[in-house]
């Protein structure tokens, strides 16, 4: 079996070396970052985007503008929405969920025991990676609620099922574009909204934070592939998880295996053995906030390179995992 780890397409790097060796002067933005930014809404489908330096970046400049306290679930999300929270001195309410999948339901409960108006829900477009998010339902109720709905896009953007970075679920859009993401550039991060006051209250971080040309020609190409990267990542995870049996969330698309296992650690150092991608790791170890607070470990195919995820490197990934957990 031979696993690649994901790179940025051809096209992609030939249009971030072309940046590169721009020497011109633009005396407001970079077209580049224009371009990037037009694409970005296109796919959102909403009104403003900006590119900025990384996928913290985009976090910290939408917290920065919206009035916390923040809903935050109180596992398998983000570890940076609590500590750029954090940092920004803001109040942050953990909302209870099921192994990281947050229900309508589960929000009324967690929002009938507290007595703190919230401000955003910060959410990421899977549960740890394996469990798609219900983010109509929470945006909805969100909207009912004067909620802003905040989607952490990085794993979502480009869904072909049109319900994961959806400008129509979410007032505000964030994501890296770090390497292995949807968008998969190498650094770099986008916020999207339709709210300018949204942008405009953070003008200052925008412009401080603000991504290169070189990145915004990244991003403007490597987007137009995110639609297959996300298809084909959750086609191999659906593939898995039909055959493995003992997964979390068995039945929700998602772009990572989450297996649960009595000694993780032991678990993961034979498993590597046999699933990494050019010597990088594709194995995470729980508990672990980003993904589950179980003992587990999690496959991340999202980290591989689409032309590894054909049937015959899929069907000796299960006879692996069968075998060793």
């Amino acid at each position: 079996m031979n696993l690649t780890f994901k790179r940025p397409h051809p096209e992609t790097m030939d249009a971030m070396i072309s940046a590169l060796k721009d020497k011109k002067l633009y005396p407001g933005t970079h077209p580049r970052l224009i371009d990037a930014q037009d694409k970005i809404k296109v796919f959102t489908g909403h009104k403003y985007a900006r590119v900025v330096n990384s996928g913290n970046s985009a976090i910290m400049v939408a917290m920065n503008s919206l009035e916390d306290p923040f809903l935050i679930p109180d596992q398998g999300a983000w570890s940076g929405f609590l500590k750029l929270a954090g940092f920004l001195k803001k109040d942050v309410i953990e909302l209870k969920t099921h192994k990281g999948y947050l229900s309508v339901d589960l929000m009324e409960e967690s929002l009938s025991k507290i007595n703190a108006k919230p401000g955003a829900l910060f959410i990421t477009s899977f549960a740890a990676y394996t469990a798609e998010q219900p983010l109509k339902e929470l945006f909805d109720f969100c909207q009912s609620n004067e909620i802003k709905l905040v989607e952490d896009a990085s794993g979502g953007i480009g869904d072909p099922e049109a319900r994961l970075g959806n400008g129509e679920n979410a007032h505000v859009i964030v994501a890296s574009t770090g390497s292995p993401k949807m968008v998969n550039v190498g650094s770099g991060g986008f916020i999207s909204t339709s709210k300018q006051d949204i942008l405009d209250k953070s003008s200052i971080l925008l412009r401080t934070l603000r991504g290169s040309p070189v990145t915004g020609a990244g991003i403007a190409r490597e987007i137009d592939f995110s639609r297959e990267n996300l298809k084909e990542a959750s086609s191999a995870v659906d593939y898995i998880k039909k055959r493995i049996g003992n997964v979390l969330h068995p039945d929700k698309r998602g772009i990572n295996v989450i297996i649960p296992c009595q000694n993780p650690p032991e678990t993961a150092r034979a498993l590597r053995k046999f699933l990494n991608a050019e010597g990088k790791s594709i194995i995470t170890t729980c508990p672990l906030y980003d993904r589950v607070l179980d003992k587990a470990i999690c496959v991340e195919i999202k980290n591989l390179a689409l032309e590894s995820l054909n049937e015959d490197n899929l069907q000796e990934m299960v006879e692996i995992l069968l075998e060793m957990i």
